[in-house]
């Protein structure tokens, strides 16, 4: 039977909506599945949120379920917007059902499709559907069967045809049968693979170019792919059947570039350099992610070849991509030429993914571009959040050791070494207290060296309480910074807090002066605050060391003021009746603030530079801190449930002695 048909732009619309309704249970089943494992994430990042150690921001996450679904949505609607009708599809098409199959015929060339591919016949009110698999599908517009009753006969041949090629053959059909396949191979007409006759838009044709040949011979798979891939770096013709599309491939040629990476990263370095197997699975956990991405914003596949095109055409630029990135690393930088530089790759990336969009699967112009800025700008995202720079493949004990020179040693050696006499001599510049009045002294200990907001911090601590409280000739800062070198100041760690806290009692009444010993740094769970200095071997200050250095050294009237994470769980090794321990974050709780972008850390910001000059004593500066900081959290949108919440303990002694302390008139 012969069907002579005329394809179209109302049949393409009307096969587009049929598609829509005929996979719409299982849109809604996706659908229901995203939203599901949304909320799943969201209450176990909530649930996990509440567990001590855990960190996790369960807002954030949702957020970014929400942009990867959006994500999602637009990219099928441009899509959708942007794909054209195919010219290969419109026009006049022939249908003849054949004992063997269907054989196709367009203006472009012919398909054939087995009778076994075919899963089911759907009838509407204007339209034949021969459906292939789930949107593939060969149409016939019943307004060219306009014989009554036609329709009806179609669907009848086709069922006969299907149940006799569904039966046995005997031995004489068999041999018919293989004739008339020899016949059909000598008039040209060679068969096709079914998935190559429909997938929208439907049926395609080798002339249109949704099939992607192989090449005769599979070990030259992947040198044609690498000639390809050249091709496209260099903006050189290329087509898409100059590529040999597989899953294989692309896995290859992925080892390739990561291959070539490594060996070229190895070129200028010691002879005793190893490698670095942690880099490796570095970049090879991004370049999954990558492809991952690629996928995701794939225009809608036209066939099944399309996936593995893509990403066989991809994989195959990636090797070219990191000659032109090694390239560029060995470029002078200097001022904005380092800017271009860096530029360059992520640009060039783009053009590339855009060339490969609209080479491989024959994407629109537009859509290439919005998949190709997309991409780069989401692994360039994940990139500057978790590698933050170029991976290192190969690295040798001489140049460790060259780096850290003898003179960067001894330079480190002699700050050490003189500590004892750089806190020896602050002490000495200490002035005694006064008998018969309450006297306040001051020591200021910043612990994290590697960062410069601590040892701000101190020192605006220690001018603000003075400008309150009487500190003159009184204080002594202990500060570890990325400019402290032991020539200025002493540095902050616990062999030199133990010594300037027994000197500065000797210059105490102890039984009526008072210390107020302020510590910033980064803190952990189990007390313990953070002490370091370039690559001094400096030990953590822990809560039992705190509270044994401070009753060795004799002091009784103390006022311990913590700024940061976890400071709470400090208290209980330091409370006692003659003790006012004030702290930035509760035990389980983090504090924050502490970047050098800034001066000050919220606790110590709200604290020396907001409560305290406008606070009548220190109680209240203390009561004021913990509000401002609270409004602070709240503004910057901080969960309640992450919230540091500052704590005060106020031994029963103390808080009578604090109205001893002569604070100044505010202002």
């Amino acid at each position: 039977m012969r069907l002579d048909v005329e394809h179209t732009l109302a049949d393409w619309r009307a096969y587009l909506r049929f598609v829509t309704q005929h996979t719409a249970a299982q849109r809604r089943q996706l659908w229901l599945v995203i939203v599901a494992v949304a909320v799943a994430t969201a209450l176990l990042l909530s649930a996990l949120d509440w567990i001590p150690g855990w960190r996790f921001d369960g807002w954030s996450a949702l957020l970014a379920i929400a942009f990867v679904v959006t994500m999602i949505l637009i990219m099928t609607r441009l899509n959708r917007r942007l794909s054209g009708v195919p010219q290969s599809w419109l026009g006049p098409q022939v249908y003849e059902l054949r004992e063997d199959g269907i054989h196709c015929e367009t203006r472009n060339g012919r398909t054939f499709v087995r009778w076994s591919a075919l899963r089911e016949v759907v009838e509407t009110p204007d339209h034949l559907f021969l459906m292939l698999d789930e949107v593939a599908a060969l149409i016939v517009p019943t307004r060219d069967l306009a014989v009554p009753g036609a329709v009806a006969a179609v669907r009848a041949e086709i069922q006969r045809l299907r149940n006799l090629a569904c039966a046995p053959p005997p031995d004489e059909t068999r041999a018919d049968a293989a004739l008339h396949a020899e016949l059909n191979a000598s008039e040209g007409a060679a068969p096709v693979p079914a998935q190559e006759a429909g997938v929208p838009p439907p049926p395609a044709t080798a002339a249109a170019g949704t099939a992607l040949p192989s090449p005769p011979n599979r070990w030259l798979a992947l040198p044609r792919n690498l000639l390809a891939g050249l091709r496209l770096f260099v903006f050189a013709p290329v087509r898409a059947q100059d590529f040999s599309p597989s899953s294989r491939q692309a896995v290859l040629l992925v080892l390739v570039a990561l291959g070539l990476w490594v060996l070229l990263d190895r070129l200028g370095r010691a002879s005793d350099a190893y490698l670095a197997w942690f880099a490796i699975g570095m970049v090879a956990g991004l370049g999954a992610l990558a492809f991952a991405i690629l996928l995701l914003l794939a225009p809608r596949p036209r066939s099944s070849d399309h996936p593995a095109a893509l990403s066989t055409a991809a994989a195959a630029v990636a090797p070219f991509l990191v000659l032109l990135g090694v390239a560029l690393s060995l470029l002078p930088s200097s001022g904005y030429w380092t800017q271009v530089v860096v530029a360059v790759l992520p640009l060039f990336t783009v053009l590339m993914l855009y060339r490969v969009h609209r080479v491989s699967v024959q994407d629109s112009a537009l859509g290439a571009g919005v998949r190709s800025i997309a991409t780069v700008l989401i692994l360039w995202g994940v990139f500057s959040n978790t590698l933050y720079a170029v991976p290192q493949f190969w690295f040798s004990a001489s140049e460790a050791a060259a780096e850290d020179s003898p003179g960067d040693w001894s330079h480190s050696e002699h700050a050490l070494f003189r500590q004892a006499d750089l806190i020896d001599g602050a002490l000495q510049r200490i002035r005694g207290g006064e008998q018969g009045r309450t006297d306040t002294f001051f020591v200021g200990f910043a612990g994290y060296g590697e960062q410069s907001v601590f040892g701000k911090e101190v020192r605006f601590a220690h001018e603000a309480l003075g400008r309150r409280i009487d500190l003159a000739g009184r204080g002594l800062e202990l500060v570890n910074s990325p400019t402290a070198g032991g020539e200025d100041g002493p540095l902050a760690t616990v062999s030199g807090l133990r010594r300037a806290l027994a000197g500065v009692a000797q210059r105490m009444n102890l039984d009526e002066d008072v210390l107020i010993l302020f510590l910033t740094s980064h803190g952990e769970e189990d007390a313990e605050l953070s002490v370091t200095q370039d690559i001094l071997p400096l030990e953590p200050l822990r809560g039992q060391a705190l509270r044994a250095a401070l009753d060795d050294a004799g002091i009784r009237w103390r006022i311990v003021v913590i700024s940061a994470c976890h400071s709470g769980s400090f208290i209980p090794f330091l409370e006692d009746e003659h003790t006012l321990v004030a702290t930035a974050a509760r035990a389980d709780r983090s504090s924050f603030g502490c970047s050098d972008e800034r001066d000050l850390t919220y606790y110590g910001e709200a604290l020396f530079r907001d409560a305290l000059p406008q606070s009548r004593d220190f109680l209240d500066a203390l009561n004021r801190t913990r509000s401002i900081v609270r409004k602070h959290e709240a503004q910057e949108d901080i969960r309640r449930s992450q919230r540091s919440e500052p704590q005060v303990y106020v031994g029963e002694r103390m808080r009578a002695k604090l109205a001893e302390l002569s604070f100044r008139a505010p202002g």
